[in-house]
């Protein structure tokens, strides 16, 4: 992601509204209008690269798979590439506030990455729409603690704004997978914690950029966007998304690998 130095100006959440230090566009949906940010992992800065421990990659690490755990590992890797959408959100908190930003990555004939961010509260309703959009194609869902966090958000919020138009959508998800179950399976007695940038330095092999803003500061950074038109921390935040959204991709290969599967293999 390129970074571009941002003033505090009131940034127009209109159709014209482009977001400083931001390339991207707007995208017109029935919901509204939301700011599409495209990426690949190529662009993202990561400045130390490390060795990941090999003991940790040993597939006879942690426990061994349970019945309903391989099920859902296996459904994984049968809809791999194609077929599956990794996500990640950033809200304004805990469960039942907004969700401002909605990160994807897919794989087709290379890793594809896009970002739905609401320039104000109303474009809620878009990139949720954006989302549903995308889950039509790729109906498998990739997360980190996503059956606890982001999953219901966005099926709350779906609700909230359009419960008319969500029975359309419940349908689509065919399976599920939490990275964050099987990270703790695999190495929860071996790290000090199973939080995604303690996983990515030592089982992925990397630590992202130094600006990379903390999740604890997310929220007040997004309000004085919306507020005060302060673009700097939110372009923190979307570097910030999209670290979490690689990460999600190479762990999701390091799970498979150490379970005894393969990332493409069938």
């Amino acid at each position: 992601m390129s970074r571009v130095s941002s003033r505090s100006v009131p940034v127009a959440a209109g159709e014209a509204g482009q977001v400083p230090g931001l390339p991207g566009r707007v995208r017109r949906t029935p919901w509204g209008s939301c700011y599409e940010i495209a990426f690949t992992p190529a662009e993202l800065s990561r400045p130390e690269v490390f060795r990941p421990q090999q003991a940790l990659a040993d597939r006879k690490a942690g426990l061994p798979l349970r019945v309903r755990q391989r099920d859902e590992l296996f459904r994984l890797q049968q809809a791999l590439p194609r077929r599956v959408l990794f996500v990640d959100l950033e809200t304004c908190g805990f469960a039942g506030s907004p969700v401002f930003l909605v990160g994807l990555v897919y794989i087709g004939r290379e890793v594809v990455g896009r970002q739905y961010l609401a320039r104000d509260w109303s474009e809620e309703p878009a990139i949720l729409y954006q989302f549903w959009k995308h889950l039509r194609r790729r109906p498998v869902l990739a997360t980190f603690n996503g059956k606890s966090f982001d999953w219901p958000m966005l099926v709350a919020r779906t609700i909230y704004h359009q419960p008319q138009d969500y029975a359309q959508w419940q349908g689509q998800l065919q399976a599920h997978c939490d990275l964050l179950h099987h990270a703790r399976r695999l190495w929860k007695t071996r790290l000090p914690n199973c939080r995604l940038k303690t996983l990515e330095r030592y089982i992925c092999g990397y630590q992202r950029a130094a600006d990379d803003i903390p999740g604890w500061a997310i929220p007040d950074a997004y309000r004085r966007f919306v507020t005060e038109g302060e673009t700097e921390d939110l372009v923190r935040i979307v570097y910030h998304n999209q670290m979490d959204l690689l990460t999600l991709v190479e762990l999701t290969s390091r799970v498979l690998e150490c379970s005894g599967l393969s990332f493409f293999g069938r």
